[in-house]
């Protein structure tokens, strides 16, 4: 198996519309939809928008659930993960991390959630673990860190 990067340009006069993660949560297009029976990630957002809002912490889907709310094609499918971002501009303790996860976990998809810090964007998984290193994703590429807030 490879690995590789892959990275595009788009020209700014090329972009029509610009959604951020949360605006989809808002708007909650997943409620309603016939697909979320059909696909797992988008029925998981109930799940998510249930919960979530608890630890007041800003968040939404990105991926193919992201993409299919954004643009109405349907381009999740079945086997399709929950991409979530989270957005975290101060710290988050251990045990609110575990109990983001926990508020997920018995779910009908694997969730994979990001925390946005600002430095760049971590895996909510790794961070509750308590990994000595976390893998920062970086607009520059990815670093190894330990603490993606300082």
């Amino acid at each position: 198996m490879s690995s590789y990067l892959c990275s595009s340009t788009l020209a700014p006069k090329s972009v029509l519309r610009q959604i951020a993660p949360e605006q989809l949560a808002a708007a909650r297009g997943w409620l309603g939809s016939v697909r979320s029976g059909e696909v797992p990630a988008l029925g998981a957002l109930a799940v998510v928008a249930a919960t979530l809002p608890k630890f007041s912490l800003a968040y939404g889907p990105t991926g193919s659930v992201g993409f299919e709310l954004a643009s109405g094609r349907e381009t999740a499918i079945s086997t399709s993960d929950l991409d979530l971002l989270i957005r975290a501009p101060e710290r988050i303790s251990m045990k609110v991390a575990r109990e983001l996860l926990r508020s997920m976990a018995p779910g009908t998809c694997r969730i994979d959630v990001q925390l946005e810090t600002p430095r760049g964007a971590v895996s909510l998984a790794e961070y509750a673990r308590g990994d000595r290193q976390l893998l920062l994703r970086k607009s520059e590429g990815p670093v190894l860190i330990s603490d993606p807030w300082e």
